[in-house]
């Protein structure tokens, strides 16, 4: 299978991801042997086009991120925004909410 993994931690200098880090390394190691894993660590940069190919080229994908104050780190949010783009992850709909094209992807 094509297994994206997604780190969506961020760094704070009392929060510094080392419990979130181990648990993206050990989830890569394990579906690495018999499985095609691409990642993202989003602290570290990504680009825009090449997300949205690994969105689109995935089975299967993984999202290793803390959750803060009940929801994504900033970050994350921002990567978010940035990469699920209209034409990309969506697109027009007769019925509202019903014009997303990733409907056969599982997301963990």
């Amino acid at each position: 299978m094509n297994i994206f993994v997604i780190n969506g931690h961020k760094y704070y200098p009392f929060s510094q991801g080392k419990l979130n880090r181990t648990l993206f390394n050990k989830i890569v190691e394990l579906l690495t042997p018999s499985n095609q894993v691409k990642t993202t660590i989003i602290e570290e940069g990504y680009e825009l086009d090449k997300e949205i190919d690994k969105f689109l080229w995935a089975d299967i994908i993984i999202i290793q991120t803390p959750i803060n104050w009940f929801s994504f780190p900033g970050t994350f949010k921002s990567y978010i925004d940035d990469v699920y783009k209209h034409g990309s992850f969506y697109g027009p709909s007769e019925e509202y909410g019903r014009g997303g094209v990733f409907k056969k992807k599982k997301n963990i």
